[in-house]
């Protein structure tokens, strides 16, 4: 035990942020994993290990999940429990697994089938010593010269369980297509019901950026948070010269030497929809001429016979949100 704790002394000096412990054996035993290793008469033998924290939970049987769903977790589980244990075990262990089933309101007669199917199979030590004894007799019986026989290719699709009426369904189509297979989903997701409520919707908006020098104005539509695309106003203002990809913006900036007013910018509508955003950003370039600082491109999804239009009824309604008067 001297050189473990000489070895974990040595091994912590390397790095302080990775800090090993040693944790000493008890009464012959110690736990690691989800199993306790036991030394009895200088022999090694283990036991499922449950935490004084765990649950006990698993899938319940009152929940809105396919009964073969059910039914393999609770197998699955109870195979652990005694593939992890001596033999010597195993009559305590099947009191918990018993336990435990009913806690998640598994029916007796289930829990007993299940138990049984248990009870009747191997365990992962003796199927394991069972299969090294008989493996070279298979080898020595399998003949190569047997034909390969083409299976149908079996199709997989995915559905939402919904109890009784998912179960009538497969039934029907593998009756009639047996190589059809159905895997059932929720219809509700965790992260949909907990968090998709949680975070607030960003605005996607065209938005008028004041010149603080002049009467121009840029018009630009994002789908980000307009403090961000401000950011990047910024940031593309820093790196004018090796950035050859200028904003109109920037290139005003470059050519009058003013500076945009970025405390007072304005939302000038919502619009999720990226084509009728980019609509309405060129929309409102025409609506500012001759004040729009943008590129003449930027406004060519408007043609130039709605131009007049849009400069006159802007004009006459001091800019009311372009979108309305669209959607009329």
């Amino acid at each position: 035990m001297k050189l473990v704790e000489t070895r974990r002394i040595s091994t912590n000096s390397f790095n302080t942020n990775i800090q090993f412990t040693v944790e000493k054996e008890e009464n012959q035993k110690i736990n690691f994993l989800d199993m306790t290793i036991h030394k009895i008469d200088q022999k090694l033998i283990t036991n499922w290990y449950k935490t004084e924290t765990s649950s006990g939970r698993i899938l319940n049987f009152l929940s809105a999940h396919p009964f073969h769903s059910k039914i393999n977790i609770a197998t699955a589980f109870a195979k652990r429990v005694i593939d992890l244990s001596h033999s010597k075990f195993h009559k305590h262990n099947f009191k918990i697994i018993h336990n435990i089933l009913i806690e998640n309101n598994y029916p007796n007669n289930i829990i007993k089938k299940i138990i049984n199917k248990i009870r009747s199979q191997p365990t992962q030590s003796n199927s394991n010593h069972t299969h090294q004894n008989n493996s070279s007799s298979n080898n020595t019986s399998f003949n190569q010269n047997i034909p390969l026989i083409n299976t149908p290719k079996k199709s997989y699709y995915s559905i939402s369980y919904i109890p009784k009426l998912s179960e009538n369904i497969n039934k029907i189509v593998t009756e009639n297509n047996p190589n059809i297979n159905f895997a059932y989903k929720p219809t509700k997701q965790l992260k949909k019901v907990l968090f998709s409520k949680t975070k607030t919707k960003i605005p996607k908006i065209p938005n008028k950026i004041p010149c603080s020098e002049c009467d121009g104005v840029y018009i630009g539509q994002t789908s980000k948070k307009a403090t961000t695309r401000v950011k990047q106003h910024k940031y593309d203002f820093k790196t004018r010269f090796s950035n050859p990809n200028k904003t109109s913006l920037v290139k005003h900036t470059i050519d009058t030497n003013h500076k945009f007013d970025y405390d007072n910018v304005e939302i000038l509508d919502t619009e999720n929809n990226r084509k009728k955003r980019e609509l309405l950003e060129a929309t409102y370039i025409i609506a500012h001429s001759p004040n729009s600082v943008n590129k003449k491109s930027d406004s060519e999804y408007i043609s130039r016979a709605f131009m007049s239009p849009i400069i006159t009824y802007t004009k006459l309604s001091k800019l009311s949100p372009i979108k309305k008067q669209l959607q009329k």
